[in-house]
């Protein structure tokens, strides 16, 4: 069929038009694309598959080779001209379509596993694929491993009734995680976060006051910062370790020279540039915290990390490189400042036979319980 007949047979089908009608027009024999390029080629002067190669990419994705205007269930309804028919549309009443479109719509949002069956009732040619169970196998982010021996002491917990916080276990894991370190004293809390808490007050840091600590870490190092009311300003990290940059430390001491703390991370179990931290901290003669959540057992020069700084912390949560399910560890080679961080981590109370709080403590100490899973998780460290 030339254009102007088809342009003319077009025409034809409106005359048919009464509105809302689909018109099938039958327009001879379809023609291929890759017949229309070798024509083409042809008609150049050139030779198909010689001067000119043709290249089939098969289909894209989404893309289709045809498109069906109507199901095989619609037909169609001849007309006097043989060559232009009009589709036959499934009646459907309005009320019943828009209440199934209404019910598809809200299985949509509901992530619903039966859609599928709902639009075969709106569709019935459509065709459900099984779905193919696919077997999926997760990958945890450093699960812990639990040898055994941290029942042994867990076991001992129970036989004793030392179930509440405080004990025998919490006793001897700040023992020897102390030791193990070379950290001087400890106190074991119930989250690193915690033990973050209690190195902030420890320092004296005050409402309104700026504290510098490491820009990539997680919310928990700088979280304890904003419930003393101080302001955190976050420092860059340098690109061979990712923790804080001590150029940047430096330039920030000369915008804002009487911060007087320091919180720096030893990210991903790598430690930071402890020389370089260290030198400009006694510089300007600022406390420095070390959050080493992530790196107990990693060394910096032969010194274990979390105890360069006034304070240190360790995270015991469950996916650190020991775990006590939940709890963390604060260090110190300053005893009073540990015994004080006990203090207030049992809700400040005084050594009186009655209840007596002078100042605002927290139920921050760590269970006898999961402290034992931390003594047996200790024995494996190395």
């Amino acid at each position: 069929m030339t254009i102007p007949e088809a342009v003319s047979l077009v025409l034809q089908a409106g005359a048919y038009a009464k509105g809302g009608e689909i018109f099938v027009l039958d327009m001879g024999e379809p023609v291929k694309i890759a017949d229309l390029a070798k024509n083409l080629i042809r008609l150049s002067g050139y030779k198909v598959g010689e001067d000119i190669e043709i290249k089939y990419t098969g289909l894209r994705p989404g893309e289709k080779l045809f498109e069906e205007l109507l199901m095989d269930e619609e037909g169609m309804q001849d007309t006097d001209n043989k060559l232009i028919h009009i589709g036959k549309p499934i009646e459907m009443d309005e009320t019943e379509f828009l209440r199934q479109l209404r019910t598809l719509q809200i299985a949509a949002e509901n992530n619903s596993d039966n859609i599928r069956q709902l639009v075969k009732e709106i569709v019935p040619a459509y065709v459900i694929k099984e779905k193919k169970e696919v077997e999926t196998k997760r990958i945890f982010l450093s699960s812990p491993t639990i040898r055994g021996l941290e029942q042994e002491f867990v076991k001992q917990a129970f036989d004793t009734n030392w179930v509440a916080p405080l004990g025998p276990n919490v006793n001897n894991f700040e023992t020897e995680l102390a030791q193990y370190v070379d950290g001087g004293y400890a106190a074991a809390v119930s989250a690193g976060t915690a033990a973050i808490h209690l190195a902030l007050k420890l320092a004296g840091v005050r409402a309104g006051e700026n504290v510098f600590v490491s820009s990539l870490t997680f919310s928990a190092t700088c979280n304890p910062i904003r419930y003393e009311n101080a302001v955190p300003i976050f420092i860059d990290s340098e690109e061979d370790t990712w923790n804080m940059d001590p150029e940047a430390l430096r330039k920030a001491f000369k915008k804002y020279p009487d911060t007087r703390v320091v919180v720096i991370v030893h990210l991903y179990g790598t430690p930071a540039k402890m020389d370089e931290i260290m030198d400009i901290c006694k510089e300007h003669n600022a406390i420095l915290i070390e959050d080493a959540a992530e790196s107990l057992g990693a060394t910096y020069k032969g010194k274990q990390t979390g105890t360069f700084g006034k304070f240190g912390i360790y995270s015991f949560n469950g996916n650190k490189i020991i775990t006590t399910s939940g709890g963390g560890m604060l260090v110190s080679h300053d005893e009073k400042a540990i015994e004080k961080a006990k203090f207030l981590a049992t809700q400040a109370r005084e050594q009186e036979i009655y209840y007596q709080h002078k100042e605002i403590g927290y139920n921050y100490r760590m269970s006898n319980v999961t402290a034992g899973i931390g003594r047996g998780q200790l024995h494996y460290l190395d």
